[in-house]
């Protein structure tokens, strides 16, 4: 007999999207699965209809009280959840048809692996395909690379104390290392089965700003201290790695640049210096930037 998977859809002012992530779901070859959904208190109140007619149609909704973020959303229903294996699907965003069916034959036939995690497809504002890497620690400890969207064992939830609910963003990357450290083990399907809608503000936009991707990182490592220490030398390498690459880059355009035409040349110098001064406050800005400024804090 086939595992039960729990799909916990968590909602805040995405009824507009709702019944698309719903029926993407309800879509799959994998038949054994039963939909949560928890709304985060909305205020949008199409959002609100929507929600009443979902109740209606007898579907699982959990209407909280109190707006206190996606991490203990996604936990209030995976309390609630009766399947062994989980799913958490924003309610703007999609899954395909095979997606459950291939986590699923991965548990089944690996019985080490805690995690299942996929490529994705980029949609709506803006359109793209992100390749997931294979599993790599020292990756994982300096940003995340694994979509929210991902399957783990419910057990595993339970042995890490679920999604930290002091994080208003970025809660999926910390529970990832959380996984880490009860030895969950990480399994990459190389296709592309999850579907992600890019909107022109979204939580992922507001999380761009430096001075609060700086608490998160500092925050994220303080907790995990003994574990960033270590893997140290692993994680400076790979932030080194990603350095090198962006002055790569930039050495390209340059000797791209020398072989046009003078006025050619000059026009398109502005532009690159333009660009190397965008990029390196970027970069100085960036996750990676602050990550490296507190790893050369940490005393061994």
């Amino acid at each position: 007999m086939s595992q039960k998977v729990s799909i916990i859809i968590t909602c805040f002012n995405d009824g507009e999207f709702i019944e698309e992530a719903i029926k993407s779901v309800e879509g799959s070859n994998y038949k054994n699965t039963e939909i949560i959904i928890v709304d985060d208190c909305s205020t949008d109140l199409a959002t609100q209809e929507k929600l009443r007619y979902l109740i209606a149609k007898g579907y699982n909704v959990q209407l909280l009280l109190k707006n206190q973020g996606v991490g203990n959303a996604r936990n209030h229903g995976i309390k609630l959840a009766n399947g062994k294996f989980i799913l958490p699907l924003d309610a703007d965003d999609r899954i395909k048809p095979e997606y459950i069916s291939k986590a699923v034959e991965v548990f089944e036939n690996k019985s080490n692996v805690g995690v299942v995690y996929c490529n994705v497809q980029r949609f709506g504002a803006k359109s793209s395909v992100r390749i997931a890497p294979e599993f790599k620690l020292s990756q994982l400890l300096a940003g995340n690379f694994i979509a929210s969207c991902s399957f783990f064992r419910k057990e595993l939830w339970e042995n890490t104390n679920g999604y930290d609910t002091n994080m208003p963003n970025y809660e999926d990357w910390e529970f990832w290392i959380s996984m880490v450290k009860i030895d969950a083990g990480f399994f990459h399907l190389n296709e592309v089965l999850f579907e992600y809608r890019a909107k022109a503000s979204s939580k992922i936009s507001k999380c761009l700003d430096p001075s609060h991707r700086e608490k998160v990182v500092s925050y994220v490592v303080n907790k995990h201290i003994d574990l960033y220490k270590n893997h140290m030398p692993e994680i400076v390498g790979y932030l080194h790695h990603i350095i090198s690459g962006l002055e790569f880059q930039l050495q390209e355009q340059s000797n791209y640049l020398s072989q046009q035409g003078a006025d050619e040349v000059l026009e398109k110098l502005r532009f690159a210096e333009d660009e190397l001064i965008r990029r390196t406050a970027y970069y100085e800005n960036s996750f990676f930037w602050k990550l490296k400024k507190l790893f050369d804090k940490v005393k061994f």
